[in-house]
C-alpha cells in the first residue's frame, strides 16, 4: 500500500525518541507525534551514558570545544518551533 502523506505519525522511544525530538523541531510533515526517553540536549547528559564520545565526535568536539554545536543540535532549545501534536511517554 501507499502511506497517505496527510496522515504520517512519528515515534520513538530512546535513540528513535531523540531522533522523534529533533524531527518535530524541524518539519510539520507529522500529523502526530510518539516519543520516550530521548535525549533533548547533550550536554545536561555528558559523562552519564556510553556514547559520550558518539556525541562528541558526531558533533565536532568536547561540549567546551563546539558550544554552538552542541546547542544547535539540542532540540529543546528549538521546541518553539514544534506544531506537531505530541505524546511525551515517561516513567
Amino acid at each position: 500500500g501507499i502511506a497517505d502523506p496527510k496522515q504520517l505519525t512519528i515515534g520513538g522511544y530512546s535513540y528513535g525518541g531523540y531522533m522523534t525530538n529533533w524531527l518535530i523541531t524541524q518539519t510539520t510533515r507529522f500529523k502526530a507525534a510518539v516519543t520516550g526517553a530521548g535525549a533533548v540536549e547533550h550536554v545536561a547528559n555528558w559523562g552519564n551514558d556510553d556514547t559520550t564520545f558518539d556525541d562528541a565526535y558526531f558533533l565536532g568536539g568536547l561540549p567546551w570545544e563546539a558550544q554552538q554545536r552542541y546547542h544547535d543540535e539540542a532540540a529543546i532549545y528549538q521546541i518553539n518551533k514544534v506544531r506537531t501534536p505530541t505524546h511525551i511517554v515517561g516513567g
